[in-house]
Protein backbone atom coordinates (compact mmCIF):
# COMPACT_ATOMS: atom_id res chain seq x y z
CA UNK A 1 0.00 0.00 0.00
CA UNK A 2 2.84 2.35 0.89
CA UNK A 3 4.63 1.46 -2.37
CA UNK A 4 1.53 2.39 -4.35
CA UNK A 5 1.30 5.73 -2.56
CA UNK A 6 4.97 6.41 -3.18
CA UNK A 7 4.59 5.46 -6.84
CA UNK A 8 1.57 7.72 -7.19
CA UNK A 9 3.40 10.67 -5.61
CA UNK A 10 6.44 10.03 -7.82
CA UNK A 11 4.24 10.10 -10.95
CA UNK A 12 2.68 13.40 -9.92
CA UNK A 13 6.11 14.91 -9.20
CA UNK A 14 7.42 13.69 -12.56
CA UNK A 15 4.46 15.18 -14.39
CA UNK A 16 5.02 18.56 -12.67
CA UNK A 17 8.71 18.51 -13.62
CA UNK A 18 7.83 17.78 -17.23
CA UNK A 19 5.52 20.78 -17.28
CA UNK A 20 8.45 23.00 -16.24
CA UNK A 21 10.73 21.75 -19.01
CA UNK A 22 11.16 24.14 -21.98
CA UNK A 23 9.15 23.19 -25.03
CA UNK A 24 10.08 23.80 -28.63
CA UNK A 25 7.77 26.26 -30.34
CA UNK A 26 7.32 26.63 -34.04
CA UNK A 27 6.41 30.11 -35.21
CA UNK A 28 3.58 30.25 -37.62
CA UNK A 29 4.82 31.37 -41.00
CA UNK A 30 3.87 34.89 -42.04
CA UNK A 31 0.35 34.93 -43.27
CA UNK A 32 0.28 36.17 -46.83
CA UNK A 33 -3.45 36.77 -46.55
CA UNK A 34 -2.81 39.51 -43.96
CA UNK A 35 -0.35 41.23 -46.30
CA UNK A 36 -2.84 40.98 -49.14
CA UNK A 37 -5.58 42.45 -46.94
CA UNK A 38 -3.35 45.38 -45.95
CA UNK A 39 -2.47 46.03 -49.57
CA UNK A 40 -6.15 45.92 -50.56
CA UNK A 41 -7.03 48.29 -47.73
CA UNK A 42 -4.33 50.78 -48.75
CA UNK A 43 -5.32 50.55 -52.41
CA UNK A 44 -8.98 51.10 -51.58
CA UNK A 45 -8.11 54.06 -49.35
CA UNK A 46 -6.11 55.72 -52.14
CA UNK A 47 -8.94 55.11 -54.59
CA UNK A 48 -11.50 56.71 -52.28
CA UNK A 49 -9.19 59.64 -51.57
CA UNK A 50 -8.70 60.30 -55.29
CA UNK A 51 -12.46 60.16 -55.90
CA UNK A 52 -13.38 62.50 -53.02
CA UNK A 53 -13.34 66.22 -53.72
CA UNK A 54 -11.77 68.18 -50.86
CA UNK A 55 -11.05 71.29 -52.93
CA UNK A 56 -13.69 73.36 -51.11
CA UNK A 57 -11.56 73.09 -47.95
CA UNK A 58 -8.39 74.35 -49.66
CA UNK A 59 -8.69 78.04 -48.73
CA UNK A 60 -9.07 77.20 -45.04
CA UNK A 61 -6.23 74.66 -45.25
CA UNK A 62 -3.94 77.31 -46.77
CA UNK A 63 -4.61 79.54 -43.75
CA UNK A 64 -3.82 76.62 -41.46
CA UNK A 65 -0.54 76.00 -43.31
CA UNK A 66 0.42 79.65 -42.86
CA UNK A 67 0.14 79.27 -39.08
CA UNK A 68 1.71 75.77 -38.87
CA UNK A 69 4.98 75.25 -40.73
CA UNK A 70 4.76 71.46 -40.28
CA UNK A 71 1.89 71.38 -42.79
CA UNK A 72 3.59 73.52 -45.41
CA UNK A 73 5.02 70.44 -47.14
CA UNK A 74 1.54 69.35 -48.27
CA UNK A 75 0.38 71.05 -51.45
CA UNK A 76 -3.32 70.35 -51.04
CA UNK A 77 -5.75 69.39 -48.31
CA UNK A 78 -6.53 66.15 -50.17
CA UNK A 79 -2.87 65.18 -50.08
CA UNK A 80 -2.66 65.88 -46.35
CA UNK A 81 -5.79 63.80 -45.65
CA UNK A 82 -4.45 60.88 -47.69
CA UNK A 83 -1.07 60.94 -45.90
CA UNK A 84 -2.84 61.27 -42.56
CA UNK A 85 -5.02 58.26 -43.37
CA UNK A 86 -1.95 56.23 -44.35
CA UNK A 87 -0.23 57.16 -41.07
CA UNK A 88 2.51 59.11 -42.83
CA UNK A 89 1.54 62.58 -41.59
CA UNK A 90 2.22 63.70 -38.05
CA UNK A 91 0.30 66.33 -36.11
CA UNK A 92 2.20 68.38 -33.54
CA UNK A 93 -0.39 69.86 -31.20
CA UNK A 94 2.25 71.41 -28.95
CA UNK A 95 1.95 71.84 -25.19
CA UNK A 96 -0.30 74.00 -23.09
CA UNK A 97 2.54 76.19 -21.81
CA UNK A 98 3.72 76.90 -25.35
CA UNK A 99 0.16 77.76 -26.38
CA UNK A 100 -0.15 80.25 -23.54
CA UNK A 101 3.28 81.74 -24.20
CA UNK A 102 3.07 82.03 -27.98
CA UNK A 103 -0.61 82.80 -28.53
CA UNK A 104 -2.37 84.06 -25.41
CA UNK A 105 0.23 86.31 -23.80
CA UNK A 106 0.89 88.40 -26.96
CA UNK A 107 -2.86 88.95 -27.33
CA UNK A 108 -3.13 89.93 -23.66
CA UNK A 109 -0.28 92.43 -24.02
CA UNK A 110 -1.90 93.90 -27.15
CA UNK A 111 -5.25 94.24 -25.34
CA UNK A 112 -3.64 95.99 -22.36
CA UNK A 113 -1.79 98.30 -24.75
CA UNK A 114 -5.09 99.34 -26.34
CA UNK A 115 -6.58 100.00 -22.90
CA UNK A 116 -3.67 102.14 -21.67
CA UNK A 117 -5.56 105.29 -22.65
CA UNK A 118 -8.55 104.31 -20.52
CA UNK A 119 -6.32 103.44 -17.56
CA UNK A 120 -4.48 106.75 -17.87
CA UNK A 121 -7.75 108.69 -18.03
CA UNK A 122 -9.02 106.86 -14.96
CA UNK A 123 -5.91 107.89 -13.02
CA UNK A 124 -6.34 111.46 -14.31
CA UNK A 125 -9.91 111.50 -13.05
CA UNK A 126 -8.68 110.48 -9.61
CA UNK A 127 -6.10 113.25 -9.53
CA UNK A 128 -8.68 115.80 -10.65
CA UNK A 129 -11.02 114.66 -7.92
CA UNK A 130 -8.34 115.17 -5.29
CA UNK A 131 -7.25 118.55 -6.66
CA UNK A 132 -10.67 120.11 -7.26
CA UNK A 133 -12.56 118.87 -4.19
CA UNK A 134 -16.07 117.49 -3.92
CA UNK A 135 -18.39 120.41 -4.63
CA UNK A 136 -16.70 122.02 -7.59
CA UNK A 137 -18.71 122.55 -10.77
CA UNK A 138 -15.46 122.50 -12.71
CA UNK A 139 -14.82 119.02 -11.37
CA UNK A 140 -18.15 117.76 -12.66
CA UNK A 141 -17.55 119.17 -16.14
CA UNK A 142 -14.02 117.78 -16.21
CA UNK A 143 -15.16 114.36 -15.02
CA UNK A 144 -17.82 114.30 -17.72
CA UNK A 145 -15.22 115.10 -20.38
CA UNK A 146 -12.82 112.45 -19.09
CA UNK A 147 -15.62 109.87 -18.93
CA UNK A 148 -16.70 110.75 -22.48
CA UNK A 149 -13.17 110.32 -23.86
CA UNK A 150 -12.82 107.04 -21.95
CA UNK A 151 -16.09 105.80 -23.43
CA UNK A 152 -14.96 106.69 -26.96
CA UNK A 153 -11.66 104.83 -26.49
CA UNK A 154 -13.40 101.80 -25.00
CA UNK A 155 -16.13 101.73 -27.65
CA UNK A 156 -13.46 101.67 -30.35
CA UNK A 157 -11.80 98.67 -28.70
CA UNK A 158 -15.11 96.92 -28.11
CA UNK A 159 -16.10 97.43 -31.75
CA UNK A 160 -12.95 95.66 -32.96
CA UNK A 161 -13.55 92.71 -30.62
CA UNK A 162 -17.22 92.44 -31.57
CA UNK A 163 -16.36 92.50 -35.28
CA UNK A 164 -13.90 89.65 -34.67
CA UNK A 165 -16.61 87.60 -32.98
CA UNK A 166 -19.14 88.20 -35.78
CA UNK A 167 -16.58 87.30 -38.46
CA UNK A 168 -15.58 84.11 -36.64
CA UNK A 169 -19.14 82.83 -36.27
CA UNK A 170 -19.76 83.60 -39.95
CA UNK A 171 -16.64 81.68 -41.00
CA UNK A 172 -17.58 78.71 -38.81
CA UNK A 173 -20.98 78.62 -40.53
CA UNK A 174 -19.38 78.79 -43.98
CA UNK A 175 -16.98 75.97 -43.18
CA UNK A 176 -19.82 73.88 -41.75
CA UNK A 177 -21.71 74.18 -45.04
CA UNK A 178 -18.56 73.05 -46.90
CA UNK A 179 -17.54 70.24 -44.54
CA UNK A 180 -20.97 68.61 -44.19
CA UNK A 181 -21.35 67.32 -47.80
CA UNK A 182 -17.86 65.80 -47.82
CA UNK A 183 -18.13 64.04 -44.45
CA UNK A 184 -21.68 62.83 -45.10
CA UNK A 185 -20.61 61.58 -48.54
CA UNK A 186 -17.92 59.46 -46.91
CA UNK A 187 -20.50 58.16 -44.44
CA UNK A 188 -22.77 57.21 -47.35
CA UNK A 189 -19.88 55.33 -48.99
CA UNK A 190 -19.64 53.24 -45.82
CA UNK A 191 -23.31 52.33 -46.01
CA UNK A 192 -24.27 54.35 -42.91
CA UNK A 193 -27.52 55.59 -44.41
CA UNK A 194 -29.26 55.87 -41.05
CA UNK A 195 -26.56 58.11 -39.59
CA UNK A 196 -26.53 60.27 -42.72
CA UNK A 197 -30.32 60.59 -42.48
CA UNK A 198 -29.94 61.89 -38.91
CA UNK A 199 -26.82 64.04 -39.30
CA UNK A 200 -27.67 65.67 -42.63
CA UNK A 201 -30.66 67.72 -41.39
CA UNK A 202 -28.83 68.47 -38.14
CA UNK A 203 -25.80 69.91 -39.97
CA UNK A 204 -28.10 71.86 -42.29
CA UNK A 205 -29.91 73.17 -39.21
CA UNK A 206 -26.57 74.10 -37.66
CA UNK A 207 -25.19 75.98 -40.67
CA UNK A 208 -28.42 77.58 -41.92
CA UNK A 209 -30.29 78.27 -38.69
CA UNK A 210 -28.39 78.00 -35.43
CA UNK A 211 -25.21 79.74 -36.53
CA UNK A 212 -27.31 82.33 -38.35
CA UNK A 213 -29.22 82.98 -35.12
CA UNK A 214 -25.92 83.39 -33.28
CA UNK A 215 -24.52 85.70 -35.92
CA UNK A 216 -27.62 87.73 -36.73
CA UNK A 217 -29.44 87.89 -33.38
CA UNK A 218 -27.23 86.99 -30.41
CA UNK A 219 -24.10 88.91 -31.43
CA UNK A 220 -25.96 92.10 -32.51
CA UNK A 221 -27.88 91.90 -29.24
CA UNK A 222 -24.57 91.83 -27.36
CA UNK A 223 -23.23 94.74 -29.41
CA UNK A 224 -26.35 96.70 -28.47
CA UNK A 225 -25.70 95.68 -24.87
CA UNK A 226 -22.21 97.19 -25.11
CA UNK A 227 -23.72 100.48 -26.30
CA UNK A 228 -26.24 100.44 -23.46
CA UNK A 229 -23.41 99.84 -20.97
CA UNK A 230 -21.58 102.91 -22.32
CA UNK A 231 -24.68 105.12 -22.10
CA UNK A 232 -25.45 103.84 -18.60
CA UNK A 233 -21.92 104.69 -17.44
CA UNK A 234 -21.99 108.16 -18.98
CA UNK A 235 -25.20 109.38 -17.39
CA UNK A 236 -26.06 109.41 -13.71
CA UNK A 237 -29.70 110.23 -14.31
CA UNK A 238 -30.48 107.74 -17.06
CA UNK A 239 -30.57 104.29 -15.42
CA UNK A 240 -30.16 101.37 -17.84
CA UNK A 241 -28.69 98.68 -15.63
CA UNK A 242 -31.90 96.61 -15.83
CA UNK A 243 -31.78 96.79 -19.62
CA UNK A 244 -28.21 95.47 -19.59
CA UNK A 245 -29.24 92.65 -17.28
CA UNK A 246 -32.20 91.80 -19.54
CA UNK A 247 -29.91 91.55 -22.58
CA UNK A 248 -27.43 89.35 -20.70
CA UNK A 249 -30.13 87.00 -19.41
CA UNK A 250 -31.70 86.73 -22.86
CA UNK A 251 -28.37 85.79 -24.43
CA UNK A 252 -27.65 83.33 -21.64
CA UNK A 253 -30.96 81.51 -22.10
CA UNK A 254 -30.67 81.50 -25.90
CA UNK A 255 -27.18 80.01 -25.81
CA UNK A 256 -28.14 77.42 -23.19
CA UNK A 257 -31.32 76.37 -24.96
CA UNK A 258 -29.77 76.12 -28.43
CA UNK A 259 -26.68 74.19 -27.35
CA UNK A 260 -28.56 71.79 -25.05
CA UNK A 261 -31.23 70.88 -27.61
CA UNK A 262 -28.79 70.51 -30.49
CA UNK A 263 -26.25 68.43 -28.55
CA UNK A 264 -28.94 66.16 -27.11
CA UNK A 265 -30.67 65.59 -30.47
CA UNK A 266 -27.41 65.04 -32.37
CA UNK A 267 -25.82 62.75 -29.81
CA UNK A 268 -28.86 60.54 -29.17
CA UNK A 269 -29.85 60.37 -32.84
CA UNK A 270 -26.29 59.74 -34.02
CA UNK A 271 -25.62 56.96 -31.53
CA UNK A 272 -28.93 55.20 -32.23
CA UNK A 273 -28.55 55.48 -36.01
CA UNK A 274 -24.93 54.31 -35.83
CA UNK A 275 -25.94 51.18 -33.93
CA UNK A 276 -28.68 50.41 -36.48
CA UNK A 277 -26.23 50.90 -39.37
CA UNK A 278 -23.77 48.52 -37.72
CA UNK A 279 -26.41 45.79 -37.45
CA UNK A 280 -27.52 46.29 -41.07
CA UNK A 281 -24.02 46.10 -42.52
CA UNK A 282 -23.03 43.09 -40.42
CA UNK A 283 -26.21 41.31 -41.53
CA UNK A 284 -25.43 42.03 -45.18
CA UNK A 285 -21.86 40.76 -44.81
CA UNK A 286 -23.10 37.56 -43.12
CA UNK A 287 -25.60 36.99 -45.92
CA UNK A 288 -22.90 37.43 -48.57
CA UNK A 289 -20.52 35.10 -46.77
CA UNK A 290 -23.05 32.31 -46.18
CA UNK A 291 -25.44 32.50 -49.13
CA UNK A 292 -23.00 32.89 -52.03
CA UNK A 293 -21.30 29.54 -52.62
CA UNK A 294 -17.52 29.29 -52.96
CA UNK A 295 -16.78 33.00 -53.41
CA UNK A 296 -18.77 34.40 -50.49
CA UNK A 297 -15.68 34.68 -48.29
CA UNK A 298 -13.73 36.50 -51.00
CA UNK A 299 -16.56 38.94 -51.57
CA UNK A 300 -16.82 39.51 -47.81
CA UNK A 301 -13.08 40.30 -47.66
CA UNK A 302 -13.49 42.79 -50.50
CA UNK A 303 -16.38 44.43 -48.63
CA UNK A 304 -14.17 44.66 -45.52
CA UNK A 305 -11.46 46.36 -47.59
CA UNK A 306 -13.92 48.91 -48.97
CA UNK A 307 -15.41 49.62 -45.53
CA UNK A 308 -11.98 49.74 -43.87
CA UNK A 309 -10.61 52.20 -46.40
CA UNK A 310 -13.72 54.35 -46.06
CA UNK A 311 -13.48 54.36 -42.26
CA UNK A 312 -9.82 55.40 -42.24
CA UNK A 313 -10.41 58.12 -44.84
CA UNK A 314 -13.51 59.39 -43.00
CA UNK A 315 -11.60 59.65 -39.74
CA UNK A 316 -8.66 61.42 -41.40
CA UNK A 317 -11.04 63.88 -43.06
CA UNK A 318 -12.79 64.44 -39.70
CA UNK A 319 -9.49 65.12 -37.93
CA UNK A 320 -8.53 67.56 -40.70
CA UNK A 321 -11.89 69.31 -40.31
CA UNK A 322 -11.22 69.67 -36.58
CA UNK A 323 -7.78 71.15 -37.30
CA UNK A 324 -9.31 73.65 -39.74
CA UNK A 325 -11.99 74.52 -37.19
CA UNK A 326 -9.25 75.12 -34.62
CA UNK A 327 -7.43 77.32 -37.10
CA UNK A 328 -10.59 79.37 -37.66
CA UNK A 329 -11.63 79.79 -34.04
CA UNK A 330 -8.58 79.46 -31.77
CA UNK A 331 -7.10 82.90 -32.50
CA UNK A 332 -10.37 84.85 -32.10
CA UNK A 333 -11.36 82.88 -28.99
CA UNK A 334 -8.02 83.68 -27.36
CA UNK A 335 -8.36 87.31 -28.42
CA UNK A 336 -11.78 87.55 -26.79
CA UNK A 337 -10.53 85.88 -23.62
CA UNK A 338 -7.48 88.17 -23.56
CA UNK A 339 -9.75 91.20 -24.04
CA UNK A 340 -12.01 90.10 -21.20
CA UNK A 341 -8.97 89.54 -18.94
CA UNK A 342 -7.46 92.90 -19.89
CA UNK A 343 -10.72 94.69 -19.09
CA UNK A 344 -10.88 93.02 -15.67
CA UNK A 345 -7.25 93.98 -14.97
CA UNK A 346 -7.89 97.57 -16.08
CA UNK A 347 -10.95 97.81 -13.82
CA UNK A 348 -8.91 96.51 -10.87
CA UNK A 349 -6.15 99.06 -11.53
CA UNK A 350 -8.57 101.95 -12.00
CA UNK A 351 -10.88 101.25 -9.07
CA UNK A 352 -8.84 102.83 -6.22
CA UNK A 353 -8.27 106.12 -8.06
CA UNK A 354 -10.79 106.71 -10.83
CA UNK A 355 -14.31 108.02 -11.07
CA UNK A 356 -16.92 105.32 -10.44
CA UNK A 357 -18.33 105.70 -13.96
CA UNK A 358 -15.10 104.55 -15.61
CA UNK A 359 -14.85 101.50 -13.37
CA UNK A 360 -18.48 100.66 -14.03
CA UNK A 361 -17.85 101.02 -17.77
CA UNK A 362 -14.86 98.66 -17.70
CA UNK A 363 -16.75 96.05 -15.65
CA UNK A 364 -19.85 96.21 -17.84
CA UNK A 365 -17.82 95.92 -21.05
CA UNK A 366 -15.95 92.93 -19.62
CA UNK A 367 -19.28 91.22 -18.93
CA UNK A 368 -20.46 91.79 -22.51
CA UNK A 369 -17.15 90.50 -23.92
CA UNK A 370 -17.52 87.37 -21.76
CA UNK A 371 -20.86 86.68 -23.49
CA UNK A 372 -19.24 87.26 -26.89
CA UNK A 373 -16.62 84.70 -25.86
CA UNK A 374 -19.35 82.24 -24.85
CA UNK A 375 -21.23 82.71 -28.14
CA UNK A 376 -18.14 82.00 -30.27
CA UNK A 377 -17.25 78.98 -28.12
CA UNK A 378 -20.82 77.68 -28.49
CA UNK A 379 -20.66 77.95 -32.30
CA UNK A 380 -17.31 76.17 -32.36
CA UNK A 381 -18.45 73.47 -29.93
CA UNK A 382 -21.61 72.60 -31.88
CA UNK A 383 -19.67 71.94 -35.09
CA UNK A 384 -16.93 70.12 -33.17
CA UNK A 385 -19.43 67.75 -31.55
CA UNK A 386 -21.04 67.03 -34.93
CA UNK A 387 -17.67 66.16 -36.48
CA UNK A 388 -16.72 63.94 -33.54
CA UNK A 389 -19.99 62.02 -33.85
CA UNK A 390 -19.24 61.43 -37.52
CA UNK A 391 -15.74 60.26 -36.67
CA UNK A 392 -17.00 57.89 -33.97
CA UNK A 393 -19.74 56.39 -36.18
CA UNK A 394 -18.92 53.28 -38.21
CA UNK A 395 -15.57 52.45 -36.59
CA UNK A 396 -16.81 49.00 -35.51
CA UNK A 397 -18.27 47.90 -38.82
CA UNK A 398 -15.38 45.52 -39.53
CA UNK A 399 -15.16 42.38 -37.50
Amino acid sequence: MKKRKLLFCFCILLAMLMMLLPADCLAEPENEDNNDSSAELEEELKRLASETDFSSWQAYFDELKASDTAMSEYASVGEFIEYLALGEASIDTGDGIGLIKNLFLPKLRAALAELVTVIALSLLSGLCGIALGDDSGTKQVLMLIISGVSILALVAYFTSIAAEAVNTVSRIGNFCSLAAPVLLGLMTALGCAGTVKVMSPMLVLLSNSILVVLGKIVLPLLIAGGVVVAVNALSDKLKLSRTVKLIQNTVKWLLGLVTTVYIAATSIGGIAAGAADGVSIRTAKYAIDKLIPAVGGMVGSAVDAVIGGGIVLKNAAGVTAILILAGISLGPVLKLFAGMTALRISAAIAEPFSDNRITQLLDGTADIVSYLFAAVCAACSLLLISIMIIIATGNTLIG
